[in-house]
Formats: C-alpha cells, sequence, structure tokens
C-alpha cells in the first residue's frame, strides 16, 4: 500500500466515523424529544381527565337515596342548550377559561417549554366544552391537542 493510498483510506475512515457519530449525536437528540414528547402528553391526557371528573360532577344529585347517580341541571339552561356556558361560569367548577399546564412531572429538561390550556364552549353548540392545548411560540417542540367534552347533565334534561 502507497502513501496515497493510506492517505484516502484514512480520509475515509474519518469521514465515515464523523458520519457515524453525527448519526449517534442525531438519534440522541431525537429520542431526548420523543421523551419530552411523551411526558408532554402524558401531562395533557392527565388534566383532560382531571376536567373530565369535573364536567362529570358538575349538577350531580347528591340527594338520591338509591345507589343511583342521577344529575339536576338548570331547566332553563336545558331549554337554552347552554349548559356549558353555565359550567364554565360555576365559580365553582374550578375551570378557569386559560392556563398553563402544569409539567412539573416530565423527567426531561423543558427549556423554557410551556403548554397553554383554553377551555370554552365549542362554537355553535353551547352544550359541549372545547379543550384546547398549544405549547408557546418560542418552544423547541410543537404540540397541538384538542378535545371536546359532552356534559353528563345534559341527559336530565326534561
Amino acid at each position: 500500500m502507497t502513501i496515497t493510498e493510506s492517505l484516502v483510506a484514512s480520509a475515509i475512515l474519518m469521514t465515515m466515523a464523523t458520519q457515524a457519530s453525527q448519526v449517534f449525536g442525531n438519534s440522541m437528540q431525537a429520542i431526548g424529544k420523543s421523551r419530552l414528547r411523551d411526558g408532554i402528553n402524558t401531562s395533557i391526557q392527565r388534566d383532560i381527565e382531571k376536567i373530565r371528573e369535573t364536567v362529570s360532577q358538575w349538577s350531580i344529585n347528591t340527594t338520591g337515596t338509591d345507589g343511583q347517580l342521577s344529575y339536576d341541571p338548570p331547566q332553563s339552561d336545558c331549554e337554552d342548550s347552554i349548559l356549558a356556558t353555565t359550567l364554565l361560569s360555576d365559580q365553582n367548577s374550578l375551570l378557569p377559561a386559560s392556563q398553563a399546564l402544569n409539567l412539573s412531572n416530565i423527567s426531561t429538561p423543558l427549556q423554557g417549554l410551556q403548554i397553554i390550556r383554553t377551555i370554552e364552549t365549542l362554537p355553535g353548540n353551547e352544550n359541549l366544552v372545547l379543550i384546547n392545548y398549544s405549547t408557546t411560540g418560542h418552544s423547541k417542540i410543537k404540540t397541538q391537542a384538542s378535545t371536546i367534552l359532552s356534559i353528563p347533565a345534559q341527559g336530565w334534561c326534561k
């Protein structure tokens, strides 16, 4: 093997080693982002379940003695089809229109990540609750999620 062949072989080897380390670095970065996304999604799902519990407890009938779950929604709100509006304006429901999501349970460093939750009625149907989650503008990871909840008390409207 001549010196020229040796130099070419070592240049090829260095290029391959550099590319391999870049692939390794990129895969480690992807794993970190994946863990962060998993933590974000877990936090969002946990928050949705808390809201779902609050919605399911609203206008529950606590005077029943037969062990059956029933609701007693305001009849005027049933007639006007504004149960979600009433629920969201009820101070006892503790559902603020906009709030930063608690991400303290995520083990991956957040790097300034913040998710804002908004709760409102579904446009065109004030019996449904619309929940939106989105990251703030400067976040490295973009997240957009939404869900619609129906109010169980609506089933007891007359």
